[in-house]
């Protein structure tokens, strides 16, 4: 197991996190990528545990600029599940910087189908989406949604 609840509100959570090498029955689903169910994992990196998507034996995680691959890595499992713009339920705490700071999933849909990548519960990186767009971190303050529970 990579790490626990960090928030009080992960005590009602409906989602759990599962070390698996393919995606569970019950993964979560972010939607579709050029035909591809893409699904929501989290890994471990130098600053702490990030969400991201599962692809290719691996958790991509937008990070830096770039994209990095972890190899250890937990998908969200999970019901009651629904996608939306701003913080405006529970969001789905996914990871913690070496900062503390929590972090959470977020999608942007884009021409090739759905980006999965990161959103910041607060500090200066509030209200940002950082996903990965043809190998490349990219930052958005608009169009994205936040991965939450009933």
């Amino acid at each position: 197991m990579i790490a626990g609840c960090w928030a009080a509100t992960c005590l009602m959570a409906q989602v759990q996190w599962v070390e698996a090498m393919t995606p569970p029955k019950n993964a979560l689903s972010a939607g579709k990528r050029e035909g591809r169910r893409i699904y929501v994992c989290r890994g471990r990196l130098a600053d702490g545990i990030h969400p991201g998507w599962f692809e290719n034996g691996a958790c991509l995680i937008p990070q830096k600029g770039t994209v990095e691959h972890a190899t250890t890595f937990e998908f969200a499992v999970g019901r009651r599940t629904f996608w939306s713009p701003g913080l405006s339920g529970q969001p789905v705490i996914a990871g913690k910087q070496f900062n503390k700071v929590e972090l959470l999933v977020c999608r942007r849909r884009t021409a090739d189908g759905v980006q999965v990548g990161k959103a910041y519960l607060t500090g200066p990186h509030a209200g940002h989406c950082y996903v990965a767009v043809n190998g490349r971190e990219l930052d958005f303050t608009a169009g994205f949604e936040i991965l939450h529970t009933r």
